[in-house]
């Protein structure tokens, strides 16, 4: 009786193999010769063979690019930083043909063994995997790289590089890097007077050689302003000057004498809001009064300057909200001599509000802090404090500069950074902060260098 039972299991498993073996003779019978040749694959897929906590999310919807030159499969949009693949993992292939091959083994680079595979089959792809694909006929074969891609930098911490000499001058005062539709002017103070700088991608410099501005003048390029397509620079005496490519200077008649620029106010995307420069102005009887110049020239005179606004010494930038863009300055020195960890913002450049008048920003009172409106935030870097002693915290403000907090650890700038204010700040189209110059004391010697950085994530897809 068993050995009936033995001989009915023998007979139904060659029965198999030969109802087997037909269907493949009949598929080549069938089959054109040129397909039975195919042996590429058209389509992959990978998917956690189990679903506990420990299979990676979303790993059925990553989507894999396959280079048939060079026989790799990756996914370009890597899965994010942290990710682990430490579970074995089953893969989907379809071929190019609706014949199949005739045979597919893989080989992990993670255990060098070589398999025969099916779909079913959890194989390690925590390393590279190579596929050893076989045509039906047997005469062709095609082997895959496939890569399983994860994010090596966490995509929310700063990479920071740094450039040094960046001028190559000895006898740097006080600078200002101003950007404007994808191309950079540095406007450098020194102790000979203005230099100019251009460049296309902030690293590399070009010097330009300043014309229309008359000997014997000091112009405050710290506080150097661009609106719309002219830059605006001020003289200790007043005087106003333009340009349209940072070298060539003419002086503007009829403005105000200007005590110091403040910033611009830009158009909207939508909305008709007027362009502004703005500035603090001294009138004939010796008193500040806040005014901006219009689009076709026009000045305007507003509020008095109240005495907790700083004067010099703060940090300023630009940003959109509400449909309206605002200007906005931070830090800085008031004309008593005392410095001010308060924010203040305007929309004309004639009326200013204090955002932090009755609660606490969060900063220290600080002069010479580089501002910019970086990725979301308005960025605030380094100054010097009340003791005269520099800084080098970066902090950030979601709310346009009402309250502020210190920057995570990963955001911060690496210890190779030395402490310093009155660095300059921008950002460039391609998403890196900029920091340019500094110094270490209010009146010490200007560093002739440049750091950049950018977030991670701001670079994925570049």
């Amino acid at each position: 009786m068993r050995n009936n039972g033995l001989r009915s299991v023998l007979v139904s498993c060659l029965a198999a193999l030969v109802l087997s073996s037909c269907l493949k003779d009949e598929a080549q019978r069938t089959t054109p010769k040129w397909r039975q040749k195919n042996c590429q694959i058209a389509s992959f897929l990978l998917k956690n063979v189990t679903k506990d906590k420990d299979s990676i999310a979303g790993l059925s919807r990553v989507t894999f690019t396959i280079d048939q030159l060079r026989g790799e499969i990756y996914n370009t949009d890597s899965l994010p930083y942290g990710t682990r693949v430490t579970h074995k993992l089953a893969c989907q292939i379809v071929y190019d043909e609706a014949v199949g091959p005739s045979s597919v083994e893989f080989e992990p680079e993670a255990t060098g063994k070589r398999i025969s595979g099916r779909e079913d089959d959890s194989i390690d792809f925590s390393r590279p995997v190579r596929i050893y694909v076989t045509s039906l006929d047997r005469t062709e074969a095609k082997t895959y790289t496939v890569r399983l891609n994860v994010h090596q930098q966490d995509p929310d911490s700063m990479a920071w590089q740094h450039t040094a000499p960046l001028l190559r001058q000895s006898n740097l005062v006080e600078a200002r890097v101003l950007a404007h539709t994808g191309a950079y002017l540095l406007l450098a103070r020194t102790t000979d007077g203005l230099s100019a700088y251009r460049s296309s991608d902030a690293q590399t410099w070009t010097a330009l050689t300043p014309s229309g501005l008359p000997a014997g003048k000091t112009f405050e390029a710290a506080y150097a302003t661009l609106l719309r397509h002219t830059y605006y620079i001020h003289a200790t005496d007043g005087a106003l000057y333009r340009s349209s490519d940072g070298a060539t200077w003419t002086f503007v008649a009829g403005a105000p004498t200007i005590v110091r620029l403040l910033g611009a106010v830009d158009t909207v995307t939508y909305g008709s809001q007027p362009v502004a420069l703005a500035a603090i102005v001294r009138s004939k009887d010796n008193t500040l009064h806040f005014a901006s110049m219009d689009a076709s020239g026009t000045w305007t005179t507003g509020d008095a300057v109240p005495t907790t606004f700083p004067t010099e010494g703060f940090g300023s930038t630009s940003y959109e909200a509400a449909y309206r863009r605002h200007l906005l300055i931070a830090g800085g020195r008031r004309r008593d001599g005392i410095l001010t960890d308060q924010a203040w913002e305007t929309t004309d450049g004639r009326t200013w509000i204090c955002l932090n008048q009755y609660t606490a920003s969060g900063l220290p009172a600080l002069e010479g802090a580089a501002v910019a409106n970086y990725s979301g935030a308005i960025v605030l870097v380094g100054g010097l404090n009340a003791s005269g002693t520099a800084q080098r915290t970066l902090y950030l403000s979601y709310d346009r500069g009402a309250t502020w907090i210190a920057a995570a650890h990963k955001l911060q700038l690496p210890t190779e950074f030395v402490a310093r204010g009155y660095a300059s700040a921008a950002v460039t189209s391609d998403g890196y902060l900029l920091l340019v110059g500094g110094r270490t004391s209010r009146t010490g010697a200007m560093m002739d260098e440049l750091w950049r950085g950018r977030i991670n994530r701001l670079g994925y897809g570049r």
